[in-house]
């Protein structure tokens, strides 16, 4: 009898949240602005892409066609290196922001990777860039906040609740029952974005197949417990408030806290607990312990002698 009530509760919950027209609207503009922006990353991935490979050329072309040197006067010569992004950057920058996209490799010197967007951007590319991956890790958790928040409070209000109780269903399976229906309506965010996502990324020619579904499935997994918590945090906010204006206030601060100032707020501690050095600062420490170690140049350095 549990696990019937409990199929009923779960399907009548996600059929109320698809039978709102408003609802299945905000799906489908969600979904198209999802679109919208893997079409954005295709295009400049692909456009990146080319540039790159047009810079490797041109740097391999002037390293060919350099007069015939010592190996080690080619080696302070130096050598650009360029790093290509993977295709599912298309869907999520990840680190790509921060790591930096071109390093110059030189004989004796540590140089750092440079024209990163972080670097050029400030502080306004931890708030996020307009990708597919920032609309279903901010937005959409706002979204299902929104369609929940009332999904007990409301029917205590309207002394539905009472009804239930009646027929046989017990607190904790009408509160399981809330959970996994809007947790099942959320995948109408996700499941259509995935796979075009999967077509782009092999449409770019830069990965195969395996690879690509690997980390997709992997990247649905985190999606899918990550849609589960928010559902789950969703229904008990609503289940102890007294009111469903109570359970909205209370749920869109969890929201702010929860994607606004935490993970902004730890970024912020780690940088201020391990600051990165400056230009000069990195630079004069590396050449302090160059000369500890000695001159390279001498055959008769001690250290390098021995």
């Amino acid at each position: 009898m549990t696990t019937s009530t409990l199929k009923l509760i779960i399907r009548k919950t996600r059929q109320d949240l698809m039978r709102g027209k408003q609802n299945l609207l905000i799906s489908f503009t969600i979904i198209l602005f999802c679109m919208l922006s893997i079409g954005i990353g295709f295009t400049k991935y692909t456009e990146t892409n080319a540039q790159v490979q047009e810079y490797r050329r041109q740097v391999r072309d002037q390293w060919e066609h350099r007069p015939a040197k010592h190996p080690h006067r080619m080696a302070h010569y130096g050598y650009l290196v360029f790093r290509m992004a993977h295709p599912l950057s298309i869907f999520d920058n990840g680190l790509d922001d921060y790591l930096g996209n071109v390093i110059f490799l030189e004989a004796h010197k540590q140089n750092s990777a440079n024209l990163s967007e972080a670097g050029s951007s400030g502080i306004l590319v931890r708030f996020g860039t307009f990708s597919s991956a920032f609309i279903l890790q901010c937005i959409v958790p706002l979204i299902l906040l929104f369609l929940g928040f009332g999904l007990i409070a409301r029917e205590r209000e309207d002394a539905t609740l009472k009804i239930l109780s009646t027929q046989g269903a017990s607190g904790t399976t009408i509160v399981k029952g809330k959970i996994l229906g809007l947790w099942q309506f959320s995948l109408l965010f996700l499941l259509p974005v995935l796979p075009v996502v999967l077509v782009a990324a092999l449409m770019s020619g830069m990965s195969g197949i395996a690879d690509v579904s690997v980390r997709l499935l992997t990247i649905l997994s985190g999606y899918l417990i990550y849609y589960f918590f928010i559902s789950t945090v969703t229904v008990l906010v609503s289940a102890i408030s007294r009111s469903s204006s109570l359970a909205l206030v209370g749920l869109i601060g969890s929201w702010l806290l929860l994607v606004i100032f935490l993970p902004k707020g730890i970024q912020f501690a780690a940088q201020n607990l391990y600051p990165v050095p400056s230009r000069i600062a990195f630079e004069t420490a590396l050449e302090k312990d160059i000369l500890k170690a000695g001159d390279s140049h001498n055959p008769d350095d001690p250290h390098f002698k021995k």
